[in-house]
């Protein structure tokens, strides 16, 4: 990280830094298998259908597609669901090495941008989000590469850097649909700075420029755009980009008394909708409250913005801003970057109505903040240099490695799971569970049952074997549809589980705490209607978990 290393080609480093990157993320690749809520419920079932060919699976207006393609390429190629979206994911992270250098060469200079660079795969959040199969690498890669090439056409203003962001753009949309606000602001800015980028005096109409370049931009970006936007015209009614737009724009028109037409599509609403007025009023019982901080919305909102922008490095960030705008130090690019984490906030906050946020979604912007976080840390080092020679040289060295090593120690906490011997045994637990319900379980559904359909708000994968359980990934394991009970968004009592149960044709309920917590009729494993659901023996020796079978959604019970 000192001057001496730094890169002068760049290029060849900077590779091989990515390069770094994917190899970081390869222990939780190859050794996790232990996938989160989101991954197991979407992701990992979408890409599985799309490897199928499964097209009426594959995709769901609910989530973007780019994420599921390329996912699904890799499962075509041979790789599991889930390892598919662990690649993926890891892919995007390694990428994001290219932009983050960029834009910190052009702001700070090479010696800056490279340990800057370094700060971004050292992340340890970034680390866990690109080795977890998530949305959330692709989008700050994206994100940041869109930023980079704003900075390229600001300065050029060239058809190749203008086609350039018009392609980010579509991409940044394609991965979540929160994306087409950043887009918006980006290409706003572009077009202003080709419309008046000859002009001396605001007023002075004849000095306007036609943006061509901008406006052709705009154009590739609607074509990538249009199959999808059409496809979503097609299923909810409306051309957007995902379904949680149709419900923050019918948010805003229902004040001027007007409601979107989302009906118009082919999906159907949630056919359990009416069971939600049902709920049990009242506070929700102690295991679902948060532990860690206060329930009020400010509080949580701004815990999970520090946290999303990486607590370690705000506290070598912020020094840094407050120091270089007090000697004076400060430049307009830095006023840009401090710009575009501020707008990102806003803009997500406004996009999820702050109603919940959490600090994957604000990762994208971390990396604008490595380069003061990466002029603090050249600080600190050519401080303990200048301490005894030679022994500063070497203590810096010696921090240095020690804390590459805490960094990637905690960001592969995903791949230590299997070897923390009472989460071992939970994922043994949850494997055999799957395995029985994928083998023996499904060998027990009548011939004619058929799959369910997606609908408006609850996706569905096709698979004909319906299983409810709070754990997602073991209905990913067992190739199963997960049922999800959280979906009433609410605490409900034993006879609204069994009318959920009736209306989506389940056949196995899998029982854990987590279960008894949101429908606390059933705190009690033993509380099941013995009438109604038959105990399974899988084979798995956990009181953790236990698994029911549906007798009126299952045939052949004698014997399990």
């Amino acid at each position: 990280m000192s001057a001496d290393t730094a890169p002068q080609g760049h290029s060849r480093q900077v590779f091989l830094l990515a390069l770094a990157a994917f190899g970081i993320c390869l222990p939780m690749i190859l050794f996790d298998q232990d996938p989160g809520k989101d991954t197991s419920t979407f992701y990992s079932p979408m890409i599985r259908a799309f490897s199928r060919g499964d097209w009426a699976h594959a995709f769901w207006p609910n989530i973007t597609p780019l994420f599921i393609c390329l996912g699904g390429i890799f499962a075509w190629l041979g790789a599991a669901p889930y390892t598919a979206a662990k690649i993926t994911s890891a892919l995007f992270f390694a990428a994001g090495v290219w932009p983050t250098y960029h834009v910190h060469r052009r702001v700070f200079g090479a010696r800056t941008a490279w340990t800057a660079a370094v700060l971004y795969v050292l992340c340890a959040r970034l680390i866990r989000y690109g080795g977890a199969g998530l949305l959330d690498s692709g989008k700050t890669f994206l994100f940041m590469l869109t930023v980079s090439v704003l900075f390229t056409f600001w300065e050029s203003r060239s058809w190749r850097s203008a086609l350039l962001l018009g392609l980010c753009g579509a991409g940044l949309c394609l991965i979540r649909g929160d994306g087409v606000l950043f887009f918006a602001v980006a290409a706003a800015i572009a077009l202003l700075r080709e419309t008046l980028a000859g002009v001396s005096r605001v007023g002075d109409l004849r000095s306007w420029r036609f943006p061509r370049r901008c406006l052709s931009a705009l154009l590739l970006a609607l074509a990538l755009l249009a199959p999808w936007l059409t496809y979503e015209w097609v299923q909810v009614g409306l051309p957007v980009l995902d379904m949680r737009q149709v419900v923050r724009a019918n948010q805003v028109t229902a004040i001027l008394g007007l409601r979107l037409p989302v009906s118009a599509g082919r999906l159907p609403h949630q056919p359990d909708a009416n069971l939600a007025i049902k709920r049990i009023p009242g506070e929700p019982p102690p295991e679902q409250r948060f532990r860690n901080w206060d329930t009020s919305v400010p509080k949580r909102v701004v815990s999970e913005i520090l946290k999303g922008l990486v607590p370690f490095y705000l506290l070598l960030a912020i020094p840094v801003i407050i120091v270089r705008l007090r000697r004076r130090h400060w430049t307009r690019q830095e006023t840009v970057l401090l710009a575009a984490v501020a707008t990102h906030t806003v803009l997500l906050l406004a996009a999820l109505a702050v109603a919940w946020i959490e600090k994957r979604y604000v990762i994208a912007a971390a990396p604008l903040l490595m380069g003061w976080a990466a002029l603090g840390w050249l600080q600190i080092a050519d401080w303990l240099r200048t301490q005894r020679p030679p022994y500063g040289a070497r203590v810096a060295t010696t921090v240095a490695v020690v804390f590459a090593l805490v960094m990637i120690w905690d960001g592969l906490s995903r791949a230590r799971r299997p070897l923390m011997s009472h989460r071992a045994s939970e994922i043994d637990a949850s494997a055999a569970c799957a395995e029985w319900l994928r083998t023996a379980g499904a060998r027990l559904l009548a011939p004619e049952d058929a799959a369910s359909a997606s609908t408006a708000y609850m996706y569905h994968n096709g698979c004909r074997l319906r299983v409810v359980t709070l754990e997602p990934s073991i209905a990913l394991f067992a190739d199963a549809d997960l049922v999800n009970p959280r979906s009433l968004r609410g605490y409900y009592d034993l006879s609204t589980f069994l009318e959920f149960c009736a209306l989506q044709r389940v056949h196995f309920v899998v029982w854990d705490k987590a279960l008894g917590a949101i429908c606390p009729d059933l705190a009690d494993p033993a509380a099941f209607p013995a009438a109604l659901f038959a105990p399974v023996n899988t084979g798995a020796s956990s009181p953790r978990l236990q698994v029911f079978a549906y007798r009126p959604g299952v045939v052949g019970l004698e014997g399990i």
